[in-house]
């Protein structure tokens, strides 16, 4: 079977806790234990850092903007998250074309 390279995008992701967090988690060690790279893109806060390895999983940060108070929602966003994207896609050699992100960044790339 060829190797593949997954990248996962989710707002949490261990040790954050929460279901999302541990089907990703689950998810990425399983494709790592059959082989596969896994790079996941996440928000976080001061206390993980921008950047580990949890248990062969190449985990990247973008800091986190916490909107709760300011707009009344359950809400983040994060100004860096963006680039840390689009370098992380970068890295990869093809893109599948399954969600509109990986459509537009092929449509940047200058494949259709």
């Amino acid at each position: 079977m060829e190797s593949l390279s997954v990248l996962i995008c989710l707002d949490h992701y261990p040790p954050s806790d929460g279901g999302i967090e541990v089907v990703a988690e689950n998810l990425a060690n399983e494709l790592v234990a059959n082989g596969h790279e896994v790079k996941v893109l996440t928000l976080g806060s001061e206390e993980y850092g921008e950047y580990e390895n949890r248990d062969g999983v190449d985990v990247y940060r973008g800091k986190r903007i916490d909107l709760t108070e300011i707009i009344g929602l359950q809400s983040s966003i994060s100004h860096n998250s963006p680039l840390k994207l689009w370098k992380l896609l970068q890295e990869f050699g093809r893109v599948a074309k399954r969600s509109r992100l990986c459509r537009w960044y092929s449509q940047l790339r200058g494949h259709s």
